[in-house]
């Protein structure tokens, strides 16, 4: 494992494995908040006009995963002194969001997630720590992701008032719409589970349910505001898939492994494969193939959970 420990203020880090674990002692500027960007490859080029001008109470931490040495470097824009770009070999989302994770300073007061295509406004990150000035019950909060003119809004299942989540599976928080206090995450050692997410291989996403899942486990006080957040495209993969794609059943089949176990899990396949079954066949599937697709989902999560 190959890791560069000093840093200079222009927040350059190289690391091939991205298991740099601790504080991030790069910065001059402390508190405010901290924006965990994930890109891959070109992306981090798009982060140059992602950023907001420099201000005290702002700071963001890139991690950069390249799948050739083509994409190992950093653009002249983001040599600034509020921006940390640590580049980590390979690809995975759920990876990329663990050593951001890792990367983020403690004394912020609040962090978010981002991916590369994200715009942010000065008023988001305004409303952002007047909330969590307001809140200082909530731990985490899901918010919401405000499309540009002439687009559908991204999500049709935000709340239109102050919730508390007590379920992850009725959450649906995507990365991008998570904010959190930093400390009370670190302390509680929630990590992205590797095994979901685009880039992961077998099952391409799953990965937000499963942390908010492992938040609520660890007493993590989750809440959702409808509030914005950042500004993005409505562009979803996840969206354009048949409900009864392979990989989506994959995925509700590993998300139930992981969440309720084996007994939850199959049950959970016997009662929809059979409940459904006749909308099933409308979709151009079968009944056995849909229980095919979520044991399989389910036997992965088992066989490559840590003895």
């Amino acid at each position: 494992m190959a890791e560069k420990e000093q840093m200079n203020c222009t927040g350059s880090d190289d690391s091939l494995e991205g298991n740099v674990v601790g504080e991030s002692t790069s910065f001059v500027r402390t508190g405010g908040v901290v924006v965990l960007i994930s890109t891959i490859d070109g992306g981090i080029d798009r982060l140059v006009d992602m950023l907001l001008p420099e201000a005290e109470d702002i700071r963001y931490v890139v991690s950069h995963q390249y799948t050739s040495e083509a994409f190992h470097r950093t653009p002249a824009g983001l040599e600034r002194p509020d921006v940390r770009v640590s580049h980590i070999a390979g690809r995975g989302v759920a990876r990329s969001r663990n050593h951001a994770l890792d990367l983020c300073p403690l004394d912020a007061e609040i962090a978010l997630f981002a991916d590369d295509d994200g715009v942010y406004e000065r008023h988001y990150i305004d409303d952002l720590k007047q909330f969590y000035a307001q809140h200082p019950e909530i731990d985490l909060a899901g918010m919401m992701i405000e499309t540009f003119p002439g687009e559908r809004p991204y999500s049709p299942y935000y709340p239109t008032e102050l919730t508390r989540i007590e379920n992850p599976y009725l959450a649906r928080i995507a990365s991008a719409e998570m904010s959190f206090r930093p400390q009370v995450i670190r302390h509680a050692g929630v990590r992205f589970d590797t095994r979901f997410g685009a880039g992961s291989g077998f099952i391409p996403f799953g990965e937000e349910t499963v942390f908010v899942s492992d938040c609520l486990k660890a007493g993590i006080r989750v809440w959702f505001s409808p509030q914005y957040i950042v500004r993005m495209h409505c562009e979803n993969t996840i969206k354009q898939l048949s409900p009864y794609d392979a990989r989506r059943i994959r995925v509700l089949g590993a998300v139930d492994m992981r969440i309720r176990g084996m007994a939850v899990a199959v049950a959970k396949t016997l009662w929809f494969a059979i409940r459904y079954a006749g909308r099933i066949r409308q979709e151009n599937a079968s009944p056995w193939q849909y229980m095919c697709n979520r044991l399989s989902g389910m036997w992965y999560i088992l066989r490559t959970r840590e003895k």
